[in-house]
């Protein structure tokens, strides 16, 4: 069937949408916002800081209108003449550099080598750039800037007495520079190559890292060393696990997923370990609760993701009764497939079988000797990073999509239970999200009632799962964004109607990982995650050992 039936126009324009059980902003605004307050994925570089502070502050400094149009007219140009130089840097410091505002553009428009750049560009879509985009907010929250607003606040941004500290360092930076001295003041320019990288010699994101850099000390101070505040303590307390984690793991190239690993089993698959030293334990304990919440969020995604596709394919536009989906999950049930990819001897479930079966085969075949938590590591022939891994090369078939991330929830379940009692304050972690976005804590607890009764059965939690933590879950995540529309599919009676929408592939939220392991490094606290070789510096050492270095400035 090519088109679809036109019998009356939209209601709402259904669109593509993201977070469709509304678990991934629980990780995203709660936990990791009490770890990396101010941090987020996209503001990696400490230096942005500092020079979206120092725009502000020449902008203040000169005779201009203050209003929004006049900003934007100064901004631009300032900040594609530093996208472009930071696109032209040849320090070595400058090696794994990303993340440059605008540099989709200017990296092509940097590779062409032009003798002469104007600066009347349009590098960026928009109109405040990186500063508006995503710095604006991380800058405010360390003090730098008060915001726009009604009077008193100022019609513009503004520099606070703390932000015209750091943009005066800044400007001492570059001062002598060509490009400040002669340029720097017009907005519609053509200015010559050897100029923009004098300029940048001085300027770049990658030179913050310098021990000669005043710079550094003032952000480092703001970041992680002002008493009693209580972010700045926080980020403190990341950043000293990093920092655990650098000098623990000389020889590995640390990523994304390697961090991953190293949190939630304390060994990579390639042999690596880590243990916590005491100093950072609890704030390891905060990181690995919030890893188990991504696998916990990405087995639900993935079971809602099959429902997706399953019904699609099904209904061909037309409602489907909730019975079919039931019978296509008991007539599929079986573990032979699974047990086939994981290389595991297949256990003898079926469809009549209890989940507690299911728990002792997962059990056994862990090995069973002492608590589940400290024999279920990496090296087990069964794990939650095994079955992930898995779906992410098989992610539409019903083997590892609904029966493999039945899989990971239930070793969850089996390393987590009794958690609470072990953790004491550290498990409100895992209470964040409560019932409207499906907390761990609620899924545990739910399953202990259910199991109380012991002949339950696989079939029953699976059809628990996914109506009460997927089907309902959905339908009242997308009835809070309306009027945008991001319904996959809607009840009625006992039947759903399935949308026909493509859906992205299952996978975990950011870590946040490459955001703090870069500005750990580019303060100069320990070498690049990337390089086998991330030794401390000596700031490092005497924040690992619980000093605060002293900055004078």
């Amino acid at each position: 069937m090519k088109n679809k039936p036109q019998w009356i126009a939209e209601v709402y324009k259904i669109i593509g949408g993201q977070d469709h059980l509304g678990l991934g902003s629980v990780s995203s605004d709660h936990i990791l916002e009490g770890l990396t307050p101010g941090i987020i994925a996209l503001t990696p570089h400490p230096r942005y800081y500092i020079f979206y502070t120092f725009l502000l502050d020449e902008f203040w400094r000169r005779d201009l209108s203050r209003n929004n149009v006049n900003f934007i007219r100064f901004y631009r140009p300032r900040e594609f003449i530093f996208s472009l130089g930071a696109n032209l840097c040849n320090h070595p410091e400058h090696k794994y550099m990303h993340s440059i505002m605008g540099g989709q553009k200017t990296s092509p428009l940097a590779n062409k080598k032009q003798d002469l750049y104007n600066t009347d560009y349009d590098y960026i879509k928009n109109r405040l750039g990186g500063y508006g985009l995503y710095y604006r907010s991380a800058i405010r929250r360390l003090g730098w800037i008060i915001p726009k607003g009604q009077p008193p606040l100022p019609p513009v941004d503004a520099p606070t007495p703390e932000g015209k500290k750091i943009a005066e360092i800044f400007r001492n930076a570059v001062k002598d520079t060509e490009y400040y001295k002669s340029f720097f003041n017009e907005n519609n320019i053509d200015i010559p190559r050897d100029v923009i990288e004098g300029y940048i010699s001085k300027s770049c994101l990658c030179q913050l890292q310098l021990d000669n850099s005043l710079e550094r000390n003032y952000a480092l101070y703001y970041f992680i060393g002002k008493e009693k505040d209580n972010e700045s303590h926080l980020r403190r307390k990341t950043f000293e696990l990093f920092l655990d984690l650098a000098q623990q793991t000389q020889g590995l190239i640390l990523t994304d997923d390697v961090f991953r690993q190293l949190l939630y089993y304390g060994s990579t698959d390639d042999g690596y370990s880590y243990k916590p030293h005491r100093r950072v334990h609890n704030t390891y304990l905060k990181w690995r609760l919030y890893q188990v919440r991504e696998y916990y969020g990405f087995a639900l995604n993935s079971m809602w993701f099959y429902l997706c596709n399953w019904g699609k394919d099904k209904s061909n536009f037309l409602p489907i009764e909730i019975e079919d989906f039931w019978k296509h999950i008991t007539d599929n049930l079986s573990f032979k497939k699974l047990s086939k990819h994981l290389s595991i001897d297949s256990p003898t479930i079926n469809k009549n079988s209890k989940f507690t079966e299911l728990l002792e085969w997962i059990k056994n075949v862990v090995g069973n000797k002492k608590k589940f938590d400290d024999e279920c590591k990496i090296d087990s022939l069964i794990n939650e990073y095994k079955v992930y891994n898995l779906s992410k090369i098989n992610n539409f078939s019903f083997e590892t999509m609904v029966l493999g991330m039945l899989v990971i929830l239930s070793l969850i379940y089996l390393r987590f239970r009794d958690a609470e009692k072990e953790m004491a304050n550290l498990w409100e972690i895992s209470k964040m999200g409560g019932y409207d976005r499906l907390s761990l804590d609620l899924f545990i607890k739910t399953l202990d009632r259910k199991l109380k009764n012991k002949n339950i059965s696989i079939i029953e939690i699976i059809k628990w799962l996914f109506m009460d933590f997927i089907i309902e879950q959905h339908i009242k995540i997308a009835s809070n964004k309306l009027p945008e529309n991001t319904f996959r599919f809607i009840i009625e009676g006992n039947k759903i109607i399935f949308f026909e929408i493509e859906n992205s592939s299952p996978t975990f939220n950011t870590s946040r990982f490459e955001a703090v392991s870069t500005i750990v490094y580019e303060l100069g606290l320990c070498g690049n995650f990337r390089d086998k070789n991330h030794s401390l510096t000596s700031d490092g050492l005497k924040i690992i050992n619980g000093e605060i270095p002293k900055w004078n400035f």
